[in-house]
């Protein structure tokens, strides 16, 4: 699976409402305030948000929380046969796709 393919699979699967949100101990708001909130044309942004996420959990970088607030976690990926191996992937590799995705 392409990183193009997942992110497309992650964005579905928000802009489908099928996800959880993920926040850490400092978060300013609850999980209830941050679902209010979301803005439809904000979700690209999100689907990128959780790919960093996923990028520093699987390099055992806990760092996410200084970036984020709160992360939106699609249901049903990150698991066999839905994932990607970000260990494998280089931070150029992941920026170049986000680059490219912004300029779309």
């Amino acid at each position: 699976m392409t990183i193009r393919e997942y992110y497309n699979i992650i964005l579905d699967r928000l802009e489908k409402g099928n996800y959880q949100i993920g926040t850490h101990k400092k978060s300013p708001q609850t999980k209830e305030e941050i679902k209010n909130s979301i803005k439809t044309n904000e979700l690209p942004l999100h689907a990128l948000n959780y790919l960093i996420f996923e990028y520093l959990k699987d390099n055992d970088d806990n760092r996410w929380s200084l970036i984020f607030p709160y992360v939106i976690r699609p249901r049903g990926v990150n698991k066999k046969g839905c994932d990607i191996d970000f260990t494998k992937i280089s931070v150029d590799e992941l920026v170049e796709f986000m680059i490219t995705i912004k300029t779309i």
